[in-house]
């Protein structure tokens, strides 16, 4: 992003120059409050409240300004609350669309790939046959045993 151009030299405050393209909470909720974003940098800074309290510093022109949504008083104004709520949702929505997009990434990709389920599938189907055949060979040695011992199967 190329740097916003110089505060224009016809306002009073120092703080009015254009914004580039860029969106943040803050500029979301001033948009949305204001309709443009004429008068956003002024709005985002606030001065401060002990600006004349310093000792030893006449400030009869002086404005200290920080960031922040803070009224004459220092106390918070409605726009710092309003963009801290933006910055909730934001996070709660985000966080929201991260976990979908994780559970369809879950449901399309498969935990075991086909060929391994299909090998899977193969060695179970073996054990089964050995099984029966070791079943059936004991019932065979069974009903031999039996028949030569003269004890009758039923």
């Amino acid at each position: 992003h190329s740097p916003p151009p110089p505060p224009s030299s016809s306002s009073s405050h120092p703080f009015t120059h254009r914004l580039p393209n860029c969106r943040s909470h803050a500029q979301i909720v001033y948009r949305w409050h204001a309709g443009s974003m004429a008068g956003y940098i002024a709005s985002s800074y606030a001065a401060s409240p002990y600006a004349s309290a310093t000792p030893g510093i006449d400030s009869g022109d002086i404005a200290c300004y920080y960031k922040g949504y803070r009224d004459a008083t220092g106390t918070y104004t409605s726009m710092h609350y309003e963009v801290l709520l933006a910055r909730v949702a934001f996070l709660l929505v985000y966080e929201n669309l991260i976990f979908v997009v994780k559970l369809l990434l879950a449901y399309i990709i498969p935990d075991i790939p086909k060929l391994v389920r299909t090998e899977i599938e193969k060695e179970k189907y073996r054990a089964e046959c050995a099984m029966e055949a070791m079943q059936a060979k004991a019932a065979g040695d069974t009903l031999s045993q039996m028949s030569d011992s003269g004890e009758s199967a039923v």
